[in-house]
């Protein structure tokens, strides 16, 4: 990310949250990195869907009911 998106991250975090105050350490960790991995996640999930899909992942809904996913060693395709 440019100085310019993080500046615009910063200000945006600013105006939800008009009393915060944070140090360099705290902002960097709450209001950044935490907002960054939230984002992520959208991403990932359709990254794995897409692994999936194309045979390069394999998924199995474990005891708990969460999916684990792994390298699909029979049916790996190259692209």
């Amino acid at each position: 990310m440019s100085s310019e998106e993080t500046a615009a991250e910063i200000l945006e975090y600013l105006h939800r949250y008009p009393d915060a105050q944070d140090t360099y350490e705290g902002i960097l960790q709450w209001w950044l990195l935490e907002r960054r991995v939230q984002r992520g996640t959208v991403e990932v999930e359709a990254a794995l869907r897409q692994l999936v899909a194309a045979g390069h992942l394999r998924e199995r809904r474990g005891p708990d009911g969460r999916i684990h996913y792994r390298l699909n060693q029979n049916g790996v395709r190259t692209e």
